[in-house]
């Protein structure tokens, strides 16, 4: 049985985070930053695990799935709206799956 990387517990955590969220959304979007995903997530906000958390999303802006909200020196805030194929999957979720 394999076992799991860190990278790969913190990318799946972070990615039912985001899908909880969508999941949750009522309107046609959602916003969040990287300390608030760790937080969800269950993970330790530490210097180390939001730079990975960024690159997880880094990569999803890359895909064109999550897009930048707002920036300031400090905090990027980035955003999914109902256009995107993250949201049309989490939003096909059952609650079942959603349960951690």
């Amino acid at each position: 049985m394999p076992v799991d990387t860190p990278f790969e517990v913190i990318y799946n955590a972070v990615m039912s985070a985001i899908f909880e969220r969508i999941a949750r959304a009522r309107g046609s979007c959602v916003t969040f930053t990287v300390y608030q995903l760790a937080k969800q997530a269950g993970l330790k906000p530490r210097p180390i695990v939001l730079t990975v958390i960024r690159s997880i999303v880094e990569d999803l802006m890359a895909k064109g799935q999550v897009q930048i909200c707002w920036r300031n020196k400090r905090y990027i805030r980035y955003m999914v709206t109902k256009d995107s194929e993250l949201w049309k999957e989490a939003k096909g979720l059952t609650p079942e799956c959603l349960q951690h």
